[in-house]
């Protein structure tokens, strides 16, 4: 589901590109504690939903996603992985897109320094965080911390997705009695003739 809604948002399909990371994020729910911090797998799954709603302009929730996702990469793979450094590049250069200058400095000054130490300075990702960095002193009226909406995005998307494994769940129970009925016709024999009486 991953690659799929990867394939939709770089096509410009942000409602399809959504459904296939949300599948894809209950899915791995569904396999993993969705307890803090979240993760590894469910952080990839929300990093890639929030590739699309950077497209949509949604750049609060990106930062809760993100912030979401920088916690459990650092605690699982250490603060100065690549994973890390990426995650910290994508939460830094949200708070460029939301005018947070000092939080984007602090935030990019980490990830480069993360992306430094495990991927070296000529780096893609490196020379990209300097970009972010010249783009955060560029900020000018920077907004205050205080802007932020809240922090109960990531909470409620996990919620949603327990919810929905456990509909599912409650789905397949239903169907399996279901399919433990057995009809027995006039003769007796199972699954011949219109059913009489179900042995359950």
């Amino acid at each position: 589901m991953n690659i799929r809604g990867a394939l939709q948002l770089q096509q410009g399909h942000l409602d399809k590109a959504r459904s296939d990371f949300l599948r894809a994020l209950t899915y791995t729910v569904k396999y993993h504690s969705a307890g803090k911090p979240v993760h590894p797998q469910i952080a990839v799954c929300l990093s890639n939903l929030a590739g699309v709603l950077k497209k949509e302009d949604k750049l609060d929730e990106c930062r809760q996603i993100y912030t979401e996702v920088v916690d459990s990469m650092s605690q699982e793979f250490g603060r100065t992985s690549p994973v890390t450094a990426q995650a910290l590049c994508d939460l830094g250069a949200t708070y460029v897109g939301l005018k947070h200058k000092k939080l984007a400095q602090s935030t990019l000054t980490e990830a480069l320094h993360a992306s430094t130490v495990s991927r070296g300075i000529e780096h893609p990702l490196t020379q990209r965080i300097v970009e972010w960095l010249q783009d955060a002193a560029k900020i000018e009226n920077p907004e205050d911390v205080g802007g932020f909406c809240g922090d109960d995005f990531v909470d409620n998307l996990l919620k949603d997705c327990v919810h929905k494994i456990a509909e599912q769940d409650k789905k397949s129970e239903d169907a399996a009695v279901r399919g433990d009925i057995i009809f027995l016709d006039q003769r007796g024999h199972v699954g011949h003739g219109s059913p009489l009486k179900p042995l359950i």
